[in-house]
């Protein structure tokens, strides 16, 4: 079983930016445009949140949201409905706060 890359390519302009995981802060996909969110740009991608959650490690990303994905090593701080994530508020649902008390049982 080969270890997945600690990267992804993303297309920006008529390129792909090479983006480490741990630089994506989260995922929000509105059908299936998705804006992935990173310190430095915004990047519109057409891709479903099925296909982004088959192809992220599950170790670093987690749904929060039935449309958001939040990388894992940005929460700053866990609320009852909402999480923050690099000072960037991502709404938190019923599942996603479950999901997060199962990575983080004392929260």
């Amino acid at each position: 079983m080969s270890q997945q890359p600690p990267v992804i390519q993303l297309p920006y302009g008529d390129g792909h930016h090479i983006v480490p995981f741990a630089a994506i802060i989260y995922i929000q996909v509105n059908n299936k445009l998705s804006r992935v969110v990173t310190e430095q740009r915004e990047y519109p991608i057409t891709r479903s949140l099925a296909s982004w959650l088959s192809d992220l490690p599950e170790d670093l990303f987690l749904k929060v949201h039935r449309s958001r994905i939040i990388g894992l090593s940005h929460i700053q701080v866990i609320k009852t409905n909402k999480v923050i994530v690099s000072g960037k508020e991502v709404p938190l649902s019923r599942t996603g706060r479950q999901a997060l008390q199962e990575k983080y049982p004392k929260m």
